[in-house]
């Protein structure tokens, strides 16, 4: 399982949610760059659907729909719906 992560081409500034220009130096090139997993810095449940806040290796913090139970600092396996980040412990 993998999630994509937008990376520049030009100065390998990782970005999530993607971006039309790098933040760090204004390109437009991007890659993408899989991340298989993350740690969960913060988790939460609304309407009945589990979300995970997850720090990434690369950097970028995302917010993911949480399948089964994590608790802070747990590790997790990302994966994604479409666009939206899943997190499974």
């Amino acid at each position: 399982m993998t999630f994509l992560i937008p990376v520049c081409a030009v100065c390998d500034h990782p970005t999530f949610p993607p971006r039309l220009l790098c933040a760090n130096c204004g390109a437009r090139e991007w890659r993408a760059s899989a991340v298989d997993g993350g740690v969960v810095v913060q988790s939460t449940e609304r309407d009945g659907i589990s979300i995970a806040t997850v720090r990434t290796p690369l950097g970028p913090v995302l917010v993911a729909r949480l399948l089964g139970a994590a608790t802070t600092g747990a590790a997790v396996q990302l994966d994604a719906d479409g666009t939206v980040p899943v997190a499974t412990p």
